[in-house]
């Protein structure tokens, strides 16, 4: 035993007989301190929930026992239990994490978020067990807060608008109108769009957009891809369909960047629409 040990348990041991009152001082405190967003995408959270214990002991004490059980909206989810070797250090502070990967589609069906919430409350309880020399130590937790809701907004193909014909070089002006459906609370913006687009099985043009436009939240709305196709490489029904305003078969693949509560987060598109209308 060590000289440093042995004088903080003759210490301590004094307390144990006057009762439990006299020990608080030296136990251990568990607080919940914060979530921190390692990752999200359209899919899953990559979350870390971060706790501060406390250890007023002149030594060392190795965390052995850790349980959680962790809800949303009242619904159990998860709960198990953890001891990677904690080792809290004599009269400091120290760090703790339970980290919790979360699929976005299995929470939503579960507790059935509701349209227009960013966020989902969260309830996580369990307790931090220490074995010491003075005998086992449990200290329970509790807490609550809010936890990140990102739902990935949903696109359709609308409608190609064709504007005037330049018939000097076989030009013409194009728009491809999308419904976006926003079911965040916070507004979305979109951003930094590649693209293709195929009008009747041809690919008549790649591009590049900054600004693709924002979606208020928890509504509907229309954005739009304008777009100049050369007359002189679009043939055969593409070309029909675009100087006819023809309905047609269209496709639309993009990636780009959308600017949400939680930071930007890219997304890919793979649209198609077998009648579509042009005009």
């Amino acid at each position: 035993m060590s000289k440093r040990f042995l004088m903080s348990a003759l210490l301590i041991a004094p307390l144990y007989a006057t009762g439990c009152e006299a020990l608080e001082e030296f136990t251990p405190t568990v607080a919940y301190d914060n979530l921190d967003v390692n990752s999200i995408d359209w899919q899953a959270i990559d979350s870390n929930f971060n706790f501060r214990v406390n250890n007023p002991n002149p030594v060392d004490i190795q965390l052995a026992r850790f349980d959680y059980d962790l809800g949303f909206e009242g619904i159990d989810w998860l709960s198990g239990e953890n001891a990677d070797g904690l080792a809290l250090e004599a009269s400091a502070d120290s760090a703790w994490s339970l980290p919790v990967n979360i699929g976005f589609t299995e929470l939503f069906d579960v507790i059935q978020a509701v349209r227009g919430e960013d966020i989902v409350d969260f309830e996580l309880s369990g307790s931090f067990g220490f074995d010491t020399r003075i005998g086992p130590i449990d200290i329970p937790y509790d807490a609550s807060g809010d936890f990140p809701a990102l739902r990935r907004p949903s696109f359709a193909l609308n409608k190609i608008s064709v504007g005037s014909i330049d018939w000097s070089d076989l030009t013409v002006d194009l728009g491809l109108k999308l419904d976006v459906d926003n079911e965040l609370g916070s507004n979305l913006a979109f951003w930094n769009m590649d693209y293709g687009i195929d009008i009747a099985g041809t690919r008549v043009t790649n591009g590049f957009l900054a600004d693709l436009g924002s979606v208020d939240g928890a509504s509907s709305s229309t954005v739009e891809i304008p777009f100049k196709v050369d007359l002189y490489n679009v043939a055969g029904a593409a070309y029909d369909v675009i100087v006819n305003k023809e309905k047609a078969a269209v496709g639309l693949d993009a990636a780009l960047e959308v600017d949400t509560p939680f930071g930007v987060v890219p997304l890919t598109l793979d649209l198609s629409d077998g009648n579509l209308t042009v005009q």
